[in-house]
């Protein structure tokens, strides 16, 4: 049998996990790989020896899905003898969808079987850095239910792969870490993790934010000694119920000998917040020495990039200069966003520091700050 493994030519910057190792299933059984990134043209040698018998498309962002959705479609019309099994966050978040759009019913959520198996990491090559890294999740699923994420959808159980450890190739010094919570798992495991990083001197990115509010000194004890990429300690500062526990935690990390550098904070905006209370989050994390990310929401159910959702208290162009300004790592330690927007060279901004400073927030709450 011969197959191919289809991602859609959105942007990404990392490989493929889910076709990496669906490449590693198939060939196990002995079939023919082969990966393309967008819609490979049809050409003499596949109508001489019929094509492929098995196509697997994958999904990411809902608002790329036309980008999904036409590519289905090429795939779909182009091959028209193979089977095709489309999957991903997109395919699990709005199946309906893509069953209406092209026929075909996708797979929801993510397969046990295939996180069991190590990744086909000869499949895919990005000719960058991140070819320089291993990708696993050692754990599924997380114990907050947040209204914005997708993870509850996608991973509703906890679950610990027995097999984590195979999915990391230590000829790559890197490796990155995609568990949604790793600080909501038992603190076996977390050690488990920590110690088996420490052992073969890795580096690591912890890809998605740890959860301040669960963080404590026994996970401060694991993690030190762990060699951190830049940036790659991640905990999320996303509403006030972390007001104090975010605070607490980096300080605790900081004094612990984790250095500022390794630490980043990614804070949720545009969302249910006012520009003044995501302000409030973001100089926090600047503040304490981290490095800040403006998140900006995006709803699970937008199918496209444009127009942009825009939360109740902002506007598209506040939306934007805020998320510029905080992604001026340099320059948004020199100054807050008011200071930003009142300085001459922001003369035209003036109505947008009118707009920014409108809506009040309540100040944190002292029971929030103990």
């Amino acid at each position: 049998m011969k197959a191919l493994l289809v991602e859609p030519k959105y942007r990404t910057k990392y490989p493929n996990l889910a076709l990496m190792k669906i490449s590693t299933k198939l060939k196990s059984e002995g079939h023919e790989v082969e990966y393309f990134k967008g819609m490979k043209p049809r050409t003499l040698e596949d109508s001489i020896n019929g094509g492929y018998d098995q196509i697997y498309i994958t999904s990411l962002f809902t608002y790329d899905s036309e980008i999904t959705l036409d590519t289905i479609n090429y795939y779909k019309n182009t091959y028209p003898q193979a089977k095709i099994f489309v999957g991903g966050v997109f395919a699990s978040l709005n199946p309906e969808i893509i069953e209406k759009r092209t026929g075909i019913k996708p797979f929801i959520g993510y397969s046990k079987e295939l996180d069991l198996l190590p990744p086909d990491y000869s499949l895919i090559k990005t000719d960058s850095k991140w070819d320089d890294f291993s990708y696993v999740f050692t754990s599924r699923g997380c114990v907050n239910h947040c209204p914005y994420c997708a993870v509850p959808q996608i991973e509703p159980d906890l679950w610990i792969n027995p097999n984590w450890k195979t999915a990391i190739d230590l000829e790559k010094p890197n490796v990155m870490i995609s568990d949604n919570n790793l600080t909501s798992q038992p603190m076996e495991h977390f050690i488990e993790v920590m110690d088996f990083i420490k052992e073969n001197e890795l580096k690591v990115i912890f890809d998605n934010g740890w959860d301040c509010r669960s963080f404590n000194e026994d996970h401060l004890k694991h993690i030190q000694g762990v060699k951190f990429y830049r940036g790659g300690l991640r905990f999320a500062f996303d509403n006030m119920s972390q007001e104090g526990h975010i605070q607490r935690t980096i300080k605790m990390c900081i004094e612990g000998g984790i250095a500022k550098g390794k630490i980043l904070v990614y804070v949720l905006f545009n969302y249910m917040d006012t520009p003044l209370e995501a302000e409030y989050r973001m100089r926090t994390a600047i503040e304490l020495g981290a490095v800040s990310y403006p998140q900006r929401y995006v709803p699970l159910d937008q199918m496209n990039r444009k127009p942009n959702y825009v939360g109740k208290y902002w506007t598209e162009q506040l939306v934007s200069t805020f998320r510029f300004f905080y992604l001026m790592h340099g320059y948004n330690r020199k100054m807050n966003f008011t200071q930003y927007l009142e300085s001459p060279k922001r003369e035209r901004d003036k109505g947008l520091l009118e707009l920014f400073q409108k809506h009040k927030w309540r100040a944190p709450s002292a029971e929030a700050e103990k």
